[in-house]
């Protein structure tokens, strides 16, 4: 038996020479499609280049939480008293016999925070004045605990608030400038006492300052003592009208224009 063998054929195909020209056109300009595509990718790139994507991590803010809770807890404690039972934490109130007050919310309003110093602003609801504000200032410790930075002052609300070593400046050099203790204790008197009147002549040109909204007396000017920035930490003692007594610390910030002292501000307004 013999094998058979399959020989190679070619198959020829008649095209006509119009639809090579076709063809060839058509992959010609698949051709120049793709590379124009390709020209206008680097033209974009290089023109308009994509901006670069960071990646920022922040650290956890916690420095607020931690004085928001020493302030708010400081608050309630230095507005809750009964008169002849012992007080916790010693003389910053002295009630007067027969009253009590007690605190039925307290919330935080404002903060300034800058560097180790730490302001809050404590609106708290008390049964003996209703509404009042204090502005407690903290300093931050190296181990992240707060403390006290000198007596809280009580201030007017927040839409014109003020806010503001030991608790009196004591670490501070006393103002020497008598001049200026007469016109920072008449001011606090004014400022305490509600007198807007008389507190604007003592006010440098432009400045404004609200009075807190509950009227107390100034008793005695414990201490003035000139801050690093140049503003006089005053430590006062003033009363209310039922006769319990207050140790507060107000930051006033003077300037001497025309040989005259006068107030630009009376603890600065928190996130001012």
């Amino acid at each position: 038996m013999s094998a058979r063998t399959h020989q190679p054929r070619v198959l020829l195909e008649s095209r006509s020479v119009r639809s090579l020209r076709r063809y060839t056109a058509l992959l010609r300009w698949t051709v120049f499609a793709v590379a124009a595509v390709g020209v206008a990718s680097t033209a974009r790139f290089a023109l308009a280049p994509p901006s670069p994507r960071v990646m920022v991590v922040r650290p956890q803010a916690d420095n607020y939480s931690a004085g928001a809770w020493v302030a708010t807890q400081f608050a309630r404690r230095y507005l809750t008293w009964r008169s002849g039972a012992a007080l916790p934490g010693s003389s910053e109130v002295s009630p007067a016999l027969g009253t009590h007050d007690a605190v039925a919310w307290a919330e935080v309003a404002g903060s300034s925070l800058a560097g180790t110093a730490a302001n809050f602003l404590v609106a708290a609801d008390t049964s003996l004045h209703g509404l009042i504000y204090l502005d407690i200032a903290l300093r931050r410790l190296p181990g992240g605990q707060y403390s006290l930075a000198h007596f809280p002052a009580i201030v007017a609300a927040p839409s014109g608030s003020s806010a503001g070593g030991a608790l009196d400046g004591a670490r501070l050099p006393s103002v020497a400038n008598r001049a200026l203790e007469i016109v920072v204790r008449r001011a606090l008197a004014n400022y305490l006492s509600g007198a807007s009147a008389e507190l604007a002549a003592d006010l440098a040109p432009g400045s404004r300052i609200e009075t807190p909204g509950i009227r107390l007396a100034l008793q005695a000017v414990e201490r003035l003592a000139v801050e690093p920035s140049g503003a006089v930490l005053a430590t006062v003692v003033a009363s209310d009208g039922e006769g319990d007594n207050y140790t507060l610390s107000y930051t006033v910030a003077v300037t001497l224009e025309a040989g005259r002292w006068e107030l630009r501000s009376i603890n600065p307004e928190l996130g001012a």
